[in-house]
């Protein structure tokens, strides 16, 4: 019997405005892939994408808990003083009857987020290592679809918009959990924004095959 060679697989990209096949080529960072046919822009590679995504993850997961429990602010007025932190924002919203609200809430501020960037950390410190972690992959899969449901910029525009109706109310102090949470936005933000997802999967394909 003669033996049948295999031909390389050939990896190819789709315009998402008008849905034609093009193969997908390397491109160097600084540079930027547009569709030939409508002019739309199709991939901007990024540079050294995995450490910096690594370094953004363990910033914001040594700002998490800070942001979270640390009191944002401190309301005075007519000589009483209350001060809130998210986490407690959220029980205070459970005490007072509104379950659904507390446990979107949480969700979405709390418990997506913070396995967000532990997948994000896992798949980074995996193709950093070289070493295939509880299946890349599947990690990889699961920090895609957890990434419509982490919104912790929602709350913040919640905070921005209590600061603005209150300010002339009450005397607000604005304590380091405030900070911290800003803080840990913006590591989010630069994290998701140097993630370069084609370069991951590619990269996890490569360590797949190189661990057959």
């Amino acid at each position: 019997m003669s033996s049948v060679k295999r031909r390389p697989l050939i990896q190819a990209i789709v315009c998402d405005s008008c849905d034609v096949m093009l193969e997908d080529i390397d491109v160097k960072p600084g540079h930027t892939v547009f569709c030939p046919r409508c002019g739309s822009k199709l991939y901007v590679p990024r540079a050294d994408s995995c450490n910096r995504t690594l370094a953004f993850s363990i910033t914001a997961l040594i700002l998490f808990y800070p942001a979270m429990v640390m009191p944002i602010m401190t309301l005075y007025t007519f000589g009483m003083e209350q001060s809130a932190s998210v986490v407690g924002s959220i029980f205070k919203l459970f005490d007072k009857g509104y379950v659904f609200v507390s446990v979107i809430a949480l969700l979405t501020v709390f418990v997506f987020p913070l396995f967000r960037l532990l997948l994000l950390l896992c798949v980074s410190l995996g193709l950093k290592c070289r070493k295939d972690f509880f299946r890349i992959s599947f990690l990889m899969r699961c920090y895609h679809y957890l990434d419509e449901w982490s919104m912790p910029e929602v709350y913040m525009l919640g905070i921005l918009v209590t600061i603005i109706k209150i300010y002339h109310l009450a005397y607000i102090r604005y304590d380091t959990g405030l900070f911290c949470f800003v803080g840990l936005i913006l590591a989010i933000t630069c994290a998701s924004t140097t993630m370069d997802e084609r370069f991951y999967w590619n990269a996890i394909e490569k360590l797949q095959m190189g661990n057959r």
